[in-house]
């Protein structure tokens, strides 16, 4: 089971974003699921996951290193 690392969350109308930093067997994936609801139900969810990777070099200049 990954354990969260961080979160935040964004709720406006009838749509709610969740942005997620996990880790699982001592790797870091980031997740971000976008929620459609419609009264007061989950109407559509999707989620995407990507691992880290280093940006490419045309778009350094704008990376914040960690």
């Amino acid at each position: 089971m990954p354990n969260l690392v961080d979160h935040s969350y964004v709720l406006n109308g009838d749509l709610g974003v969740m942005k997620m930093t996990l880790e699982h067997d001592s790797n870091r994936v980031y997740a971000c699921e976008i929620v459609d609801f419609e009264d007061g139900k989950i109407k559509r969810a999707r989620a995407y996951f990507a691992e880290p990777f280093e940006a490419p070099e045309w778009r350094a200049q704008w990376v914040e290193r960690m």
